[in-house]
């Protein structure tokens, strides 16, 4: 899957791999089309049953008779279920959203959960709602004292505890508020 971000918002776009080396994605979400090259695109993929991302640049698009042929330079891949950062534990209330396919639907589905870790990478959280791996996300944590801190997230793992999500923010940057959040309660 390829994920990019148009107007502040993850597109994600289910995608095949025609070749890996350079890598070739054919989607058929049309928005890709519309996108100025080069442009910065996250990739998340399975590999060996684990989640992968990688920040990557899309190079150009072309179109194919499968779809579009997504062209790109790959820059940084990295297992999600690996911790690049540590997570402090800390209960806070959690609002979930599942980010539509594309961002022209206007359903909502909206759940509820509290973190029980969070961290600059990701978080785990307990919803009451079933959500698959590899489900794009919209997570705004209110925590006491501090202002609404909304963060899109991919699952990465999801069982009977809750779910394990990897934040998705553009370049791979960390968000301000989120920082001093966990600088606060460490």
């Amino acid at each position: 899957m390829a994920v990019i971000w148009i107007d502040g918002s993850p597109v994600a776009a289910p995608s095949i791999v025609r070749d890996v080396a350079p890598p070739v994605l054919i989607t058929s979400e049309p928005v890709y089309a519309e996108v100025d090259c080069p442009e910065p695109v996250t990739l998340l993929w399975t590999f060996e049953g684990r989640m992968v991302r990688s920040e990557s640049q899309l190079i150009f698009t072309e179109q194919v008779a499968a779809g579009i042929a997504l062209h790109v330079d790959l820059i940084d891949a990295n297992e999600l279920d690996r911790r690049r950062f540590d997570r402090i534990p800390v209960e806070a209330p959690v609002f979930v959203r599942k980010v539509n396919e594309t961002v022209r639907t206007e359903e909502v589905h909206l759940f509820f959960g509290h973190s029980q870790d969070v961290g600059l990478g990701g978080a785990s959280i307990v919803v009451d709602e079933p959500t698959s791996p590899g489900t794009t996300l919209e997570v705004t944590f209110k925590p006491n004292g501090f202002a609404p801190i909304k963060l899109y997230a991919v699952v990465v793992r999801a069982d009977e505890i809750g779910l394990r999500v990897a934040f998705l923010e553009p370049g791979g940057r960390t968000d301000e508020h989120l920082e001093r959040w966990i600088k606060a309660v460490a």
